[in-house]
């Protein structure tokens, strides 16, 4: 179904990203992801939103540290 209304969190961030993606879509932003930008490397990942891709990144490209910022309280709340 197409999205009806944008949800957006107090800074700006589209809060519902995750939830209103159609389950048969993929997450293109991962694919574009080259391990070696990662691997055994520090990482900041600025503007997080609820940190699914941080976590992404930290499971499958084996970063030695990663940190997720966001600007919007909410969504550090949602992913800790």
């Amino acid at each position: 179904p197409p999205l009806t209304k944008l949800a957006s969190g107090t800074k700006g961030n589209y809060a519902l990203y995750y939830r209103d993606r159609r389950p048969q879509e993929k997450d293109g932003r991962f694919a574009l992801l080259r391990r070696e930008w990662f691997e055994g490397k520090k990482v900041l990942d600025m503007g997080c939103n609820d940190g699914t891709l941080t976590r992404r990144v930290a499971r499958e490209l084996s970063p030695r540290y990663i940190l997720g910022l966001d600007a919007d309280a909410a969504f550090i709340r949602k992913a800790s």
